[in-house]
């Protein structure tokens, strides 16, 4: 027999959650309030259901039926409707919104399959409908907690209307629990059950969008706002708690560093980027990278909670070595015109005056000749910084595999072809032939080429000898330009490895520093020694994956 009054209740509450759909319609544009209508609108369909149930018109398998599957899509639109409307869940797109929709899909299925399921595989069914089932539950749970947590403890949301939703998606919680439930109790009970609730969630929604105008006062981004803006800073940033281990990462540190954020989670932050978290060292530090040693700044804010006490740091590495760069090209530069160029020029203006006076004690050939020379090193000190600008004018460099072996030799040929005289040396380990880098081949070959160059030129010896020693390191291959000469003055080591020129302690040319900032570009490493018995050796040792392969 009919009840008028359960159907009069229904129809009242089908109309709640239609008049709530239609008021959400007009904010279609906010974020959530598309999957807010779809939710109405399932709900209004469930509500239509229990009172059909409850009149006695479904009173039957059909009527558990006709609740399950919109209940099933109701509980993934409220989780939609959550990632959306808080900011804090991935981006819906239609590929992932598509992939609920199927994950809604199985769980029906895997449902209905249980009025088929043989006797032998029921147990096993029983497990897996369990599984999908509680999902469903943790879903409307998770929403709930999304939307509350947002509210409360970020203020990302206005609080009144978020809690009212928070408190619609508790009450589709419990709609979803009760719904499990509906076979294991008498139908009735299980209508009554569900008709209350699904009137609660019913005023409340309307509430949220009469009284507290949720989608007017404009949801926020929130946490995910935060989250994007984090992993698009230039700047590493890693979150670190009050041990000093990584709870979290942005993107740029992951590429940076090469790490993955999943791995590097519980790490100390010293094992996960070499950097002692408790300095108090303003200066530039040098750290390895996935393109090689890089200079970075590191801050390290203080995270405080909402009572002062300290809960973790922030910290900040911003990699400098371009800047750096740029500010020793302008040392270098300064100290070039107001040094060398200034010198030299005095020089030639000296024996111009001396050739002018027509001294007897002067002989002219032997001036224009220091004259010829003295221009001559200013020509070539203006190549020299042409050089360094178009080098260091480049934004970035090439990876691609190179020859090492064949780079070497091609430089030794090169020099040997310039300073009549010269000896240049290729050696490697006789079981590889080639040795191949992936790296810039023209900031290598510069390199290189000013290397060896450089250890000529400034060689005392009657016939300089050069010998360029090659060989694979774990970290990508190393080579060192070893000559016989005096030897590289202490002062012109000091300034290149502290990379900085100050007026009273600076380098004397131009080659070396093109070295080192090469050196730098390739993510690499310079060192100095002396050589055995006489002359110095430049230890270069460049990053990368090395290996053999067929020579280009």
């Amino acid at each position: 027999m009919t009840d008028p009054l359960a159907l009069g209740i229904g129809v009242a509450v089908v109309c709640t959650f239609g008049l709530v759909a239609l008021l959400a319609l007009r904010h279609r544009e906010q974020p959530g309030a598309v999957p807010f209508v779809v939710l109405t609108a399932l709900l209004a369909v469930m509500a239509g259901v229990v009172a059909l149930g409850r009149a006695g018109i479904l009173a039957d398998v059909r009527g558990e039926f006709a609740i399950f599957v919109p209940f099933v899509f109701a509980s993934l639109a409220w989780l939609v409707l959550a990632f959306e409307y808080t900011g804090r869940g991935p981006v819906m797109t239609i590929r992932r919104t598509a992939a609920l929709g199927g994950f809604g899909v199985a769980v029906i299925g895997i449902t209905v399959f249980g009025l088929v399921v043989p006797e032998w595989l029921f147990s096993v069914w029983v497990l897996v409908v369990n599984v999908f089932q509680f999902a469903l539950v943790a879903a409307a749970g998770y929403g709930a907690i999304l939307v509350a947590r947002s509210a409360i403890s970020y203020g990302d949301l206005p609080l009144s209307g978020s809690l009212v939703l928070t408190t619609a998606g508790g009450g589709l919680t419990a709609i979803t629990i009760v719904q499990l439930f509906v076979p294991a109790v008498p139908l009735e009970t299980g209508f009554d059950a569900l008709q209350a609730l699904l009137a609660g969630t019913a005023v409340l929604l309307l509430l949220a969008q009469v009284r507290y105008r949720v989608f007017e006062t404009g949801p926020s981004a929130g946490h995910l706002a935060r989250e994007t803006v984090l992993d698009e800073m230039s700047a590493s940033v890693a979150i670190t708690d009050r041990d000093g281990q990584v709870i979290d990462l942005n993107q740029t540190a992951e590429r940076t560093f090469d790490v993955d954020r999943s791995e590097a989670l519980g790490e100390p932050i010293d094992d996960a980027f070499g950097i002692d978290p408790d300095s108090t060292d303003s200066q530039p530090t040098t750290i390895e990278t996935s393109d090689g040693r890089r200079e970075f700044v590191v801050d390290r804010l203080p995270l405080t909670s909402h009572g002062g006490d300290p809960i973790g740091r922030a910290v900040l590495l911003r990699d400098v070595t371009d800047r750096r760069t740029h500010e020793q090209r302008l040392e270098v530069l300064n100290r070039v015109l107001r040094h060398n160029l200034r010198n030299d020029l005095d020089a030639v203006r000296g024996f111009a005056e001396a050739l002018e006076r027509d001294d007897e004690t002067v002989e002219p050939a032997a001036l224009a000749e220091r004259i010829h020379a003295t221009a001559s090193e200013v020509a070539e000190l203006g190549t020299a910084l042409r050089r360094a600008e178009r080098f260091l004018a480049r934004e970035t460099v090439d990876s691609e595999p190179v020859d090492v072996i064949g780079i070497a030799r091609r430089v030794a040929a090169d020099v040997e072809a310039r300073y009549p005289g010269a000896s240049v040396a290729v050696s490697a380990p006789d079981s590889e032939p080639e040795l191949r880098l992936r790296t810039d081949r023209h900031v290598l070959e510069t390199v290189l080429e000013e290397t060896v160059e450089n250890a000529v030129e400034h060689n005392d010896a009657a016939d300089p000898r050069v010998d360029l020693g090659i060989r694979r390191e774990s970290f990508g291959v190393a080579i060192d330009v070893a000559d016989d000469g005096p030897g590289i003055p202490d002062q012109e080591r000091t300034v290149l490895l502290e990379g900085t020129e100050t007026p009273l302690r600076h380098g004397s040319g131009v080659g070396l520093w093109l070295v080192y900032w090469g050196v730098t570009r390739l993510g690499g490493d310079l060192e100095f020694r002396e050589n055995d018995p006489r002359g110095s050796v430049v230890s270069i040792r460049i990053p990368g994956p090395s290996f053999t392969g067929v020579r280009e």
